[in-house]
């Protein structure tokens, strides 16, 4: 897949990637009572508590990536 999708983007038919895929985390404090801080790079915090549903979580931080 991943070679055909390099193909469609070297004839134009796909836009080029606009953005890193993957991010340099770094671990501040270790986690204590399931409570999660996420800072994008885009300036964005998203914190909760509780655990963490890897769908849910992926859909808000997708979202929270594009706000400028």
């Amino acid at each position: 897949m991943y070679a055909s999708k390099k193909l469609l983007i070297n004839k134009g038919i796909l836009p080029p990637p606009t953005r890193a895929q993957f991010q340099r985390v770094q671990v501040v404090n270790p986690v204590v009572a399931n409570e999660w801080l996420i800072q994008l790079p885009n300036g964005v915090s998203v914190s909760f508590s509780g655990v963490a549903d890897k769908s849910v979580l992926a859909a808000v931080l997708n979202t929270a990536a594009v706000i400028e």
